[in-house]
């Protein structure tokens, strides 16, 4: 990507094809995106990237919202993501309303797993740490695979002391930067929000007009 004068961070307007994705998306949360941004008319919260690859590090919904407008150019935050340590990658915790009591003999087999936790009125799947790229490869399998019996999927942060939800909880592996980089490289999606990234620079607002964005 081609810029000047960068230092630590390059905040403008950035071609939204220079971007590379590294999570699949949730359709209804782009359509919920696009309406707020027809609304309002301006983007007030730019998305992250790498500077050296355009990977996208947070703002992937947002990144196809604009792009299904329309518009050519998006307002982005570039940074040397490998480099820059004051952004830390984290992971959510998978909580899926569905009966797991009719699935847990695939899932055992279908998973590596360290442990599971039994609870009241769900279970927790540990994954195991290694080969993680392939556990979320085979984390999307399930998705697809279990759509129809999958009421709910949210996500919490492993930080959550108490899960109060129902159903099948799964505690994926912790990504790391290189991992992210990789398929986003190789366009090998991961499943919406395996990563969470937390960076002070999600802080930034800016206050730019669709208009010039196109």
């Amino acid at each position: 990507m081609e810029t000047k004068d960068i230092e630590k961070i390059y905040i403008g307007l950035v071609n939204i094809d220079d971007l590379k994705q590294h999570e699949f998306a949730i359709d209804e949360h782009i359509e919920e995106l696009k309406k707020s941004i027809i609304t309002q008319k301006v983007v007030r919260k730019p998305i992250i990237a790498d500077i050296k690859t355009g990977t996208i590090i947070d703002g992937a919904h947002r990144t196809r919202a604009l792009k299904s407008l329309g518009l050519k150019y998006i307002p982005a935050i570039l940074t040397d993501y490998l480099n820059d340590d004051k952004i830390y990658v984290d992971k959510w915790y998978r909580v899926y309303n569905i009966n797991y009591k009719d699935i847990i003999s695939y899932l055992k087999s279908m998973f590596c797993f360290q442990d599971i936790e039994y609870y009241n009125n769900s279970i927790k799947i540990i994954m195991c740490n290694d080969n993680k790229i392939d556990s979320y490869m085979l984390i999307n399998k399930f998705e697809k695979e279990f759509q129809k019996s999958i009421n709910n999927i949210s996500f919490l942060k492993p930080e959550t002391k108490k899960v109060k939800k129902k159903g099948l909880i799964i505690d994926p592996p912790k990504l790391d930067k290189e991992d992210v980089i990789s398929v986003a490289l190789k366009q090998t999606l991961l499943p919406p929000r395996s990563t969470r990234h937390v960076t002070l620079l999600k802080k930034i607002y800016v206050n730019y007009s669709l208009k010039n964005t196109y």
